[in-house]
């Protein structure tokens, strides 16, 4: 889910679904929820359908179906908004955000803490020296 949300360079990966010879044989599977608004607990799934009709099933089964008010401001907003533009204007807050945990890191952990320096996402991986505990 956070493919989208890469800071300087695009990943060159692809999703295994995207490779033509694999259409029938792999599932793509995302949400809005990182891009658009956390609030908003809608996503898809891309993949043969006769799967798809058993994950229909399945999800009838569970929840019965997502909110029918969440799906149709999804609807809504992706019908009459740039979305390129507005994952962008996401992008540089997610970027500006993480420059500044990245900061603040290295000034309050322990001397010999390591932390990785994201190219995407939310999260930030720490490894503490010996005898701290997170």
């Amino acid at each position: 889910p956070y493919s989208a949300l890469w800071f300087d360079q695009i990943s060159d990966l692809l999703p295994i679904s995207a490779d033509p010879r694999l259409a029938d044989r792999s599932l793509l599977c995302n949400t809005v929820s990182k891009t658009l608004s956390p609030g908003l607990r809608v996503g898809w799934v891309r993949g043969p359908r006769d799967v798809l009709s058993h994950i229909g099933l399945a999800k009838q089964g569970s929840a019965m179906q997502t909110g029918t008010l969440d799906q149709l401001i999804t609807a809504q907003y992706l019908d009459t908004t740039d979305l390129d533009a507005k994952i962008a204007v996401h992008r540089a807050a997610y970027k500006q955000r993480m420059e500044t945990m990245l900061e603040v890191l290295g000034e309050i952990l322990p001397e010999g803490s390591e932390f990785n320096r994201p190219t995407g996402g939310m999260f930030i991986w720490v490894r503490l020296p010996e005898g701290y505990r997170a």
